[in-house]
């Protein structure tokens, strides 16, 4: 048998269906590759965009933005750790600012932890008040016998007997002056004098002297001892129609009712501070009538 005839061709079939699957191979695998690629970029892309809608978010964005930073990788143990802890203090802190109008509809897990913050929120802005009373102690004897008219100088010192207040008011009612607890009105009398005395305290924060002033009664005594004398008011009861909310002294009023410290027919002292507490919603007044005065050597005896 010749060469010729021992050696066979491929049948051309043979190489035409080689060479078909070959190419559906390929198609195949690019295919799988294209699919993969779309698996992985698509949920990148929904939530880069459902992020970019949260980080535009006044003040939660922000939040947002730190807690759950946008990234390419997957985060390690301790970025998750640091990410749950903050978004821990951040619904913590959340609820701080919103206890006033919502506290009492917080589930007890988590009224109890925001409670016990703002309790040490409170005190830590009691160590800072009290070691600015002890200074302004100092200061106020050092104003001898008169008075020291400066923004947050030591002007008075107010004794409410009744619910244990015993502090140094300064004079103004800016946020600076108002770190020591209690500052007086500047645009009011001086204690002592004729006309209404308006003195604004903290009720929260900051000492918060005048955190018990709803409770005080009409004929509690609140005692201003100045450089000058010592002058005792008797608290008196609310006008006619304020709104008193169940208190037998003080009432309420909206924080932009400068009436209550204006003008007044005789000699008062007006007590303004935030209603409810922690927060700046409403004002809570108290209004004492002056009924003795005493000079300064007498107060110092």
């Amino acid at each position: 048998m010749s060469d010729q005839g021992r050696r066979r061709p491929r049948p051309p079939a043979s190489r035409k269906a080689a060479a078909a699957r070959k190419a559906a191979a390929s198609r195949r695998a690019a295919a799988t590759q294209t699919a993969s690629e779309a698996v992985t970029a698509k949920p990148a892309k929904t939530v880069s965009a459902r992020r970019q809608r949260l980080y535009r978010i006044p003040v939660l964005g922000t939040i947002a933005y730190v807690v759950w930073p946008p990234r390419t990788t997957r985060p390690g143990v301790i970025r998750r750790s640091l990410s749950s802890a903050l978004a821990i203090v951040a619904l913590l802190g959340i609820g701080m600012a919103a206890y006033p109008w919502a506290g009492e509809s917080y589930p007890f897990f988590y009224r109890v932890p925001v409670e016990k913050l703002i309790e040490w929120s409170n005190f830590l802005s009691d160590m800072q008040t009290n070691r600015l009373q002890d200074q302004l102690e100092k200061d106020f004897l050092a104003c001898g016998d008169q008075y020291c008219r400066g923004e947050g100088d030591p002007l008075t010192r107010i004794e409410i007997p009744d619910i244990g207040v015993n502090t140094i008011v300064v004079e103004g009612t800016t946020p600076s002056a108002l770190k020591a607890g209690a500052g007086h009105y500047r645009n009011t009398p001086l204690p002592g004098s004729k006309g209404n005395v308006g003195i604004a305290g903290h009720r929260t924060t900051y000492g918060r002297p005048f955190n018990k002033i709803d409770a005080l009664d009409p004929g509690d005594r609140v005692i201003l001892t100045s450089p000058i004398g010592r002058f005792t008011y008797s608290v008196i009861r609310p006008p006619k129609g304020a709104n008193r909310s169940g208190m037998d002294a003080a009432w309420i009023t909206n924080p932009f009712d400068w009436s209550v410290v204006g003008k007044t027919q005789g000699d008062f002292l007006t007590l303004t501070t935030c209603h409810p507490k922690g927060s700046a919603r409403e004002r809570l007044i108290v209004r004492a009538k002056l009924v003795s005065s005493e000079p300064v050597a007498r107060a110092a005896a």
